[in-house]
């Protein structure tokens, strides 16, 4: 994994988002920040429900407007670290730009992504023709891009229909059409989740090699402790909305500090350990249409039930950030 990013590309600035619903306003994102480098390959982890598709989808500001309202900053920087745009507040027309020219997704079920009646070869001239309609063979480009994720026989796949094509195979065709814009920051979703294991680890590979081969960054959205620790630079943890630590991959499997990432990191069944019994998080998932005024993770916590009656603070106030260092940081009130 390439361990220098360059500068800084994109900014996340307290963004929010509430949903609207007959039950009024549901918080799924509340106050996240981070920020990628230039080929750096960043995560976001968490259990289902937890905001991260949201989050990611924000990025380019795809998340239906007409059911939720966004607020806080997403700022796009140029190679000389100087802010180009805020994405939120960006036109129409640069937005249709951004889209796929600058940040680029590939989601986790290609077979519902690619349209069932269209060969391959439209599917894909049709998202190279929209980012550079002045081509000369744009058919000669969709070739030598699926060349590129690694699909043997290119030419005979694009004359395929997506249904004559492995699941494996369809997820290199959207990983061909997310890169026919050569953007600046390839979104995966759980790009792994419908596949089986040796396929998910070829896409792991490709994924790892196209970052290592180009400046293009990765956000990697999964619940999969297991790819992270394959692929990722810096790992953002995330729990109701919140982001509750954000470290370096190394730091967060060696010296984790929030209670829901020793959590997680506990629940991961390890080979050749025994007949050990499997832990779990005890309690219920967040209610996102449940109002609560402490720390979001406080009814789980195997740490404040340890503290009883001294850790009242978790139910009264949301925890800041705690800086273990420059670049890794929790938001519990006793992580330290």
């Amino acid at each position: 994994m390439n361990n220098k990013p360059k500068s800084k590309l994109l900014e996340v600035s307290n963004l929010s988002v509430d949903f609207i619903s007959s039950k009024g306003s549901i918080s799924a994102v509340d106050n996240v920040s981070f920020t990628i480098g230039r080929g750096e390959i960043a995560a976001i982890v968490g259990e289902s429900g937890c905001g991260k598709s949201v989050t990611c989808l924000s990025l380019a500001a795809l998340v239906d407007d007409t059911v939720s309202k966004t607020k806080g900053g997403i700022y796009l920087y140029d190679e000389k670290n100087n802010i180009k745009r805020n994405i939120l507040s960006a036109s129409k027309k640069e937005l249709r730009f951004l889209r796929g020219g600058k940040i680029a997704y590939v989601f986790q079920d290609p077979s519902s992504s690619l349209n069932p009646v269209f060969k391959i070869r439209d599917q894909i001239c049709e998202a190279i023709l929209e980012h550079n309609p002045d081509i000369d063979d744009p058919e000669a480009k969709a070739e030598e891009l699926l060349a590129q994720v690694g699909l043997s026989d290119p030419g005979y796949r694009l004359n395929s229909y997506p249904c004559q094509l492995s699941g494996g195979m369809q997820q290199r065709v959207m990983i061909a059409m997310a890169l026919a814009g050569n953007p600046e920051l390839l979104v995966a979703d759980e790009p792994t989740t419908a596949l089986d294991v040796t396929v998910q680890s070829q896409i792991l590979n490709l994924l790892k090699e196209l970052n290592l081969k180009t400046t293009m960054s990765i956000l990697l959205v999964t619940h999969n402790l297991g790819i992270i620790a394959q692929l990722a630079n810096k790992v953002m943890v995330m729990y109701a909305g919140h982001i509750v630590e954000s470290a370096p991959t190394s730091m967060i499997f060696e010296n984790s500090r929030h209670p829901y990432t020793k959590a997680l990191l506990s629940s991961v069944p390890v080979l050749g350990r025994g007949k050990t019994k499997l832990q779990t998080i005890k309690g219920s998932v967040h209610s996102f249409d449940k109002e609560y005024k402490g720390c979001r993770f406080a009814h789980r916590c195997y740490l404040r039930e340890q503290l009883g009656e001294k850790a009242q603070k978790c139910f009264s106030s949301v925890p800041d950030e705690f800086f273990v260092d420059e670049s890794h940081y929790s938001r519990c009130h006793y992580c330290n």
